[in-house]
C-alpha cells in the first residue's frame, strides 16, 4: 500500500504555513487554505533512501523566511518514519529526522532557499514506502550595493539627505534596470539611537554593481562586522573604484559603536572639526566599513548606498 497525501498549506496573518499529510483541519477564519491530494507514492524497496531520486513531487509555494510545519496522518500498520530532506543548495536527499512513535508533526526551520522533503514509513510487508513535497520559496529580490561615483562633505543632510544622494545616484545609473532604479535606497551610514536592523533590513543576498555576489542569502547582514565575499568597489555606472577612493563611514576602530567626533556630527558637519571616519571599497576585511582613519569633514569622499 502507497501513501495518498492530501496536503494543506495554510498562510495566516500571524506568519507561518502548515502543510498537513493526511485529512484537511479547520483553519479558523481569516486564513487561506490551499489543498491538493498529490495521489503519488514512492516505494524505496529495501528501505534505502540515501541519494535516491524521489520522482514527480507536488509543489507549493511559501514566502520567504516562512516557517512550515508539516503534519501527516498514516495507514495502520506503518511505522519507523523518518523525513529526508534536500535544499536546492544540496547534491542528494539527506536524513533531516528520525521521527518518534507516533509523531504526527515536524516544524521546519526558517525557509530561505527550496527544498524537497519526504516522508518515509516502513510498511506492513516490511518494505518502506513514502511521498515527496517540493516546497518552493518565494525568494525577495536582491540587495543591490554601490558606492556613488559622486564625491560630498560631511554635511550630508543627516541620513536622510544621505540617502537621498543615494537614490539620486541610482536613478543616474546607465547600468540599473527601471526596476532597480525605482527601488528604495540608504546610505550605508547610522547615528547614535538608530535602530540598525530597522534600517537595514536584510533578507536576500547583496550583490555589487558588477553583479558579484558580496554577501549570501544565507548571510546577508553587511554590518555584522562579518568579511565579504567580494568587496563592494564599484559605482553606480560600474565602474571600479580603488583603494584612494575613501567612503564615509559610521564606524571608528569597532562595529557597533557610533561617536559623533567621527561622523561629522551625525553627518550634518563641513567644517574641519569634527571628524569623519572613512572605510576602503576594495576591501573584503571589515575595514570597508570599519575605519581606522579620520578625515576633516571639509574633504569629499563617497558614500556607500544599498537597495531594499
Amino acid at each position: 500500500m502507497l501513501f495518498t497525501l492530501l496536503v494543506v498549506i495554510t498562510l495566516s496573518a500571524c506568519g507561518g504555513s502548515r502543510l498537513n499529510f493526511g485529512e484537511p483541519e479547520d483553519t479558523g477564519g481569516g486564513d487561506l487554505t490551499t489543498t491538493t491530494d498529490t495521489g503519488r507514492g514512492f516505494s524505496l524497496g529495501g528501505g534505502t533512501d540515501s541519494g535516491s531520486s524521489a520522482g514527480e513531487a507536488a509543489q507549493f509555494t511559501v514566502p520567504f523566511n516562512e516557517v512550515v510545519t508539516l503534519n501527516w496522518s498514516l495507514p495502520e500498520g506503518y511505522g519507523n518514519c523518518r523525513l529526508v530532506k534536500q535544499l536546492a543548495s544540496e547534491s542528494q536527499m539527506t536524513l533531516l529526522t528520525n521521527l518518534l512513535p507516533g509523531q504526527q508533526a515536524y516544524s521546519l526551520p526558517a525557509l530561505r532557499e527550496n527544498i524537497q522533503v519526504g516522508l518515509i514509513c516502513r510498511g506492513p510487508d516490511g518494505f518502506d514506502e513514502g511521498d515527496y513535497l517540493t516546497i518552493l520559496v518565494d525568494a525577495p529580490v536582491e540587495h543591490l550595493a554601490f558606492i556613488t561615483s559622486g564625491t560630498y562633505n560631511g554635511d550630508l543632510g543627516g541620513l536622510s539627505g544621505a540617502d537621498g544622494r543615494c537614490e539620486l545616484a541610482a536613478r543616474l545609473s546607465t547600468i540599473f534596470s527601471e526596476e532597480a532604479k525605482a527601488r528604495t535606497w540608504r546610505a550605508i551610514l547610522v547615528t547614535v539611537g538608530v535602530n540598525v536592523q530597522e534600517r537595514f533590513p536584510f533578507v536576500a543576498e547583496v550583490i555589487n554593481a558588477n553583479g558579484q555576489i558580496v554577501r549570501p542569502a544565507s548571510n546577508p547582514n553587511l554590518l555584522d562586522g562579518g568579511a565579504l565575499v567580494n568587496a563592494i568597489q564599484y559605482d553606480e555606472n560600474g565602474v571600479l573604484r580603488g583603494d584612494n577612493d575613501s567612503v564615509w563611514v559610521s564606524y571608528r576602530n569597532n562595529i557597533g559603536t557610533i561617536d559623533t567626533n567621527n561622523s561629522c556630527n551625525n553627518w550634518t558637519s563641513s567644517g574641519s572639526g569634527p571628524d569623519g571616519a572613512v572605510g576602503e571599497p576594495n576591501k573584503t576585511t571589515n575595514r570597508w566599513l570599519v575605519a581606522d582613519e579620520d578625515r576633516n569633514c571639509n574633504s569629499n569622499r563617497r558614500i556607500y548606498c544599498v537597495s531594499f
